[in-house]
């Protein structure tokens, strides 16, 4: 069933995106998780201030 969805899906999902658009959309995901290491990374660093007493 995945074998007979893939073409027509590639054809279909390929043809309305432009050229910008091709290199957006999958940067999504890694802004998603950039973001998401920083955040997580800020909190570690006040954990850490707050351990030592700062």
């Amino acid at each position: 069933m995945g074998r007979l969805g893939s073409v027509p899906g590639s054809s279909i999902g390929g043809v309305p995106m432009s050229f910008t658009t091709i290199f957006r959309v999958p940067a999504i995901p890694a802004d998603l998780a950039a973001l998401a290491i920083t955040i997580n990374g800020r909190d570690a660093d006040r954990a850490h201030v707050q351990a030592i007493g700062g």
